[in-house]
C-alpha cells in the first residue's frame, strides 16, 4: 500500500494542514457573511421530521457519520495524496512559467534600455559630426579666401612685372 511508504506521513500531514486551513477559511467566510435567510415552503410533517433528525445529530454526532473501513480510508488518502501531488506539480509549473516570463520581461526591458542608450550615443555622435563639419566648412572658406588672395596677388605681381618690362623697352 502506498500510504505505508516512508515520507507518506509528512505528505498526509501536509494534506491535513491544507484541508484545515481551507476549512477555517470557509468557516470564517460563512461567519463573516451577513445573515441571509432563505425560505421555502415545507409541509408541517416534513418540518417536524427534519427537526427531530437535527436533535438526534446534536445529541450523538458519532452515529450520524457512517463508519468507513481502513481500505476506504486508504483509498481516500491515496486519492487526496495524488490530488496534492498534482496541485504541487501545477503550482511548480506556474512558478516556473512566472519566473520565465519575468526573466523575458527583464531581458526585454534591458534590451529597450540598451536600444535607448545606443540611440542616445548615435545622437551624440551625429552632433559631434555636425560640429566637425561646421569647422571643416569654416576652414574651407578660409582656405578659399587665402587662395583667392594669393591668386590675386600673383596676378597683380604678373601685371606689375609686365608693366616693368614694358617701361624698360621704351
Amino acid at each position: 500500500m502506498s500510504w505505508r511508504r516512508p515520507g507518506f506521513g509528512v505528505a498526509w500531514a501536509f494534506v491535513a494542514a491544507v484541508l484545515a486551513v481551507f476549512c477555517s477559511h470557509v468557516a470564517a467566510a460563512r461567519d463573516s457573511r451577513p445573515g441571509i435567510v432563505l425560505h421555502r415552503k415545507v409541509p408541517r410533517s416534513v418540518l417536524l421530521a427534519l427537526d427531530s433528525r437535527k436533535d438526534k445529530q446534536r445529541d450523538d454526532p458519532q452515529q450520524s457519520q457512517p463508519d468507513q473501513s481502513a481500505d476506504d480510508l486508504a483509498a481516500i488518502a491515496d486519492k487526496q495524496f495524488r490530488l496534492v501531488e498534482m496541485a504541487l506539480t501545477e503550482t511548480t509549473e506556474v512558478r516556473h512559467n512566472s519566473v520565465e516570463q519575468s526573466d523575458m520581461l527583464q531581458t526585454q526591458l534591458l534590451s529597450n534600455g540598451e536600444s535607448i542608450s545606443v540611440l542616445s550615443q548615435l545622437a551624440a555622435t551625429v552632433k559631434q559630426m555636425k560640429a566637425h563639419v561646421n569647422q571643416l566648412e569654416t576652414h574651407e572658406k578660409l582656405c578659399r579666401k587665402r587662395l583667392a588672395d594669393a591668386k590675386g596677388e600673383q596676378a597683380s605681381m604678373a601685371a606689375d612685372t609686365r608693366m616693368a618690362n614694358t617701361v624698360a623697352d621704351q
